[in-house]
């Protein structure tokens, strides 16, 4: 589904994981990309252009894969946010960001054990 539109940037503002949330105005929409806008998924592909959209910049556009997350945060993330959580309620004397790479030494020199 395709919804094209013209615009302006109004605003921009990084979020707490990293992420940028863009801000754009439009003219009134017609029926038409209203019902587009409304049936699009949680994923899609902006392009963005303050002049004209050459055929070179539309065909790489169309060429862009949308990175699909299944989750919100990956299982590494998942994982540190966790034992982060642990390291502050057990009140540890050490520096969380010490603490956490002693812990991930010892988790990846179990595996490495396990190697033939």
């Amino acid at each position: 589904m395709i919804a094209q539109l013209d615009g302006y940037l109004t605003g921009m503002n990084q979020l707490k994981d990293k992420s940028w949330k863009l801000m754009i105005v439009t003219q009134e929409l017609k029926p038409e990309a209203v019902a587009i806008l409304s049936q699009l998924s949680d994923y899609i592909k902006i392009l963005l252009s303050d002049e004209g959209i050459s055929d070179k910049m539309l065909k790489d556009f169309q060429e862009l894969e949308v990175q699909l997350r299944d989750e919100p945060k990956s299982k590494s993330e998942r994982l540190r946010n966790v034992m982060y959580r642990y390291h502050e309620q057990e009140e540890f004397n050490e520096e969380f960001q010490n603490w956490y790479n002693k812990r991930m030494e010892k988790f990846i020199q179990h595996y490495k054990d396990k190697l033939k």
